[in-house]
């Protein structure tokens, strides 16, 4: 094996290889860490790797990644729920993402996907207002006839008006 490996190294240009995967890489981080910023909503966070192969994220604690999960390999959008990476249990509310086998615009859509088609509804629950979740309703109608971009504005008029109607509440 040792010896069958060593000539494959000869043969082929290896730190080339590696430098191309690495730029591949790196624009796949970018893609991702991009998209997350710009759609993923509060309270969710997510890391900021310099390099590796994987974003965290970690949602709301009431919110589980497994049952997440479920719903988003249903739509062949997959990722690794956070729970089993700690040994002593709990986490259930984190995710691992990994950019390095699918190309720029499948992991946008992907993220897009489970933000607006499954997390965002289940974000929505946290907030207990039904007004809400005919917004996400209505977004996912958009997100249905792929009005994307529409959706996206909508989107953030809709969250940005609400913060200012729980904002007055919580003042009064």
């Amino acid at each position: 094996g040792q010896m069958e490996t060593s000539k494959w190294i000869d043969m082929f240009d290896l730190d080339a290889h590696v430098n191309t995967i690495r730029e591949c890489y790196k624009k796949r981080r970018a893609v991702m860490l991009e998209t997350l910023a710009k759609e993923l909503p509060e309270p969710c966070t997510f890391t900021r790797p310099e390099g590796g192969l994987f974003a965290w994220v970690v949602l709301p604690e009431y919110m589980n990644a497994k049952d997440l999960q479920m719903k988003c390999l249903e739509k062949k959008v997959a990722f690794v729920p956070g729970g089993s990476f700690f040994p002593n249990g709990g986490h259930d509310n984190t995710l691992r993402l990994n950019y390095s086998c699918m190309p720029e615009e499948q992991i946008v859509q992907g993220i897009i996907a489970t933000i607006i088609l499954y997390a965002l509804p289940e974000l929505l629950r946290g907030f207990a207002n039904y007004r809400m979740l005919i917004y996400a309703i209505v977004l996912i109608i958009m997100m249905l006839f792929n009005w994307a971009p529409a959706a996206r504005d909508w989107r953030a008029r809709m969250v940005e008006k609400f913060k200012g109607k729980k904002a007055k509440k919580e003042v009064a």
